[in-house]
């Protein structure tokens, strides 16, 4: 923390004007759980660590406004949701000073301020939406290759589902730990369309490739012309809600 201006008694008004300059890495918890569409909000607190309310209380200035050169990369920055405010935080703590009394408050002045930020929307759609649109396509082709040609129609949905797990390995890898996203929700809509298909591969694996049933050509060309109906609907779905 640098003092870079400083002026006693400001126009006989009694008041004390300081200007710092801080510089300080600052952790702020995340909430991953809309990954990769997730937007972030960036906290400082500013609260003096000796003197209370009674002999330190921060103004907040409304005129204050975000430095148009800061960026953060990766992120796009909603400058028109700075905030700057002031609070009185209360303690309810004696603090362990001699001969004050255990149930004590103590009130300090604190200065907060606060903006939005979001990934970049177009990105992020493009990152999410593009996998998942390649695994569906993937589980459709598998639909337009006829029931006796079993090896073909397994050899599509099994690399199909290596690659969904290779997908979903590498897009949790940029977040810690812990969370089920709106990325893991999207890719279990994938997983889900290409386990169906490979049931459907199995399934009819039992039956003799020369008498294959009827039905079993008119369930092929219903789940190509449905699935991608209820996986752009389930997407939505969980992208809005």
């Amino acid at each position: 923390m640098t003092l870079i201006y400083s002026e006693q008694n400001v126009s006989g008004t009694g008041y004390n004007y300081l200007e710092y300059r801080i510089g300080a890495v600052i952790y702020d918890p995340f909430n991953f759980q809309r990954f990769p569409l997730d937007k972030q909000v960036l906290s400082i607190d500013i609260e003096d660590s000796f003197y209370d309310n009674t002999a330190l209380v921060y103004v907040a200035d409304l005129n204050s406004v975000l430095d148009p050169a800061i960026k953060v990369s990766g992120w796009t920055i909603q400058r028109d949701t700075v905030q700057l405010s002031t609070s009185n935080h209360i303690y309810n703590s004696s603090f362990a000073y001699p001969g004050v009394p255990q149930n004590s408050q103590y009130s300090y002045s604190r200065a907060s301020f606060s903006f939005s930020m979001a990934r970049p929307i177009t990105t992020s759609v493009l990152e999410l939406a593009l996998p998942t649109i390649v695994l569906a396509a993937l589980a459709m082709i598998s639909f337009r290759i006829k029931m006796d040609s079993f090896d073909s129609r397994l050899e599509v949905g099994v690399i199909s589902i290596f690659a969904a797990v290779a997908f979903l390995v590498n897009l949790d890898s940029s977040i810690p730990a812990g969370y089920f996203t709106l990325g893991d929700e999207i890719m279990l809509i994938a997983f889900a369309v290409l386990l169906y298909s490979i049931a459907i591969t199995v399934w009819f694996h039992r039956y003799d490739p020369q008498r294959l049933p009827k039905f079993a050509t008119q369930i092929d060309k219903a789940s190509f012309a449905i699935i991608p109906i209820i996986v752009v609907i389930l997407v939505s779905l969980v992208i809005v809600f």
